[in-house]
């Protein structure tokens, strides 16, 4: 199947992915835009009322779909993830969101999909990396987005010692609250029995 680059995907309707399906029909960059979510009642609801906007923007084709539409996408964007809990910390995601992705990346892995992927989810900067690996993509196909208070700067270390207890900071520069700054160190552990990244 050729690729459209005229044809985006959104995967997750709830207030991110809505939020960027709204964008993307107001600057009219696409054609078609098909919406995913695992309430696919949500994903059409999201899908009708971007519509009803159609008259007063570019023509663009809007509709719920499943992972078989994705396959000539020019770009499919991951929002889905787990709600950020009260006192709970964006690494306190990892484990939800990678399981999320763990569920959503073959669905599109097993499609002919040769276009861009992009994450919009937190941590984004480990899920990026994680949608890489599931994914086997190409590191040149596959991109996280963040505010940049949302996310790491980018030339961070993420190392992983089997004999650390998992999701522990085993050091950190700068201190815990600062800002880390672009060159800084910042050193966590993901799971036990993951090899060094750097992203």
């Amino acid at each position: 199947m050729m690729m459209n680059p005229r044809k985006v995907a959104v995967i997750g309707c709830g207030f991110v992915g809505a939020s960027i399906a709204f964008a993307l029909m107001q600057k009219g960059l696409f054609s078609e835009m098909v919406l995913i979510d695992a309430n696919h009642a949500k994903a059409e609801g999201e899908a009708m009322d971007l519509s009803h906007g159609l008259p007063y923007t570019a023509s663009m084709d809007i509709y719920a779909g499943d992972y078989k539409d994705v396959a000539d996408c020019g770009l499919i964007i991951i929002t889905a993830g787990a709600n950020q809990k009260p006192g709970e910390t964006r690494l306190d995601l990892i484990e939800k969101n990678v399981g999320i992705l763990k569920s959503i990346v073959p669905q599109i892995t097993a499609t002919a999909f040769e276009g861009i992927l992009m994450i919009v989810a937190n941590p984004v900067d480990v899920l990026t990396y994680a949608a890489q690996q599931i994914s086997g993509y190409p590191v040149e196909r596959v991109f996280g987005s963040a505010l940049e208070k949302e996310g790491f700067k980018p030339n961070k270390t993420y190392a992983y010692d089997d004999n650390v207890e998992e999701g522990k900071v085993i050091s950190q520069t700068p201190s815990a609250g600062d800002k880390a700054k672009t060159g800084d160190t910042i050193t966590i552990v993901i799971s036990q029995g993951a090899e060094a990244v750097t992203v």
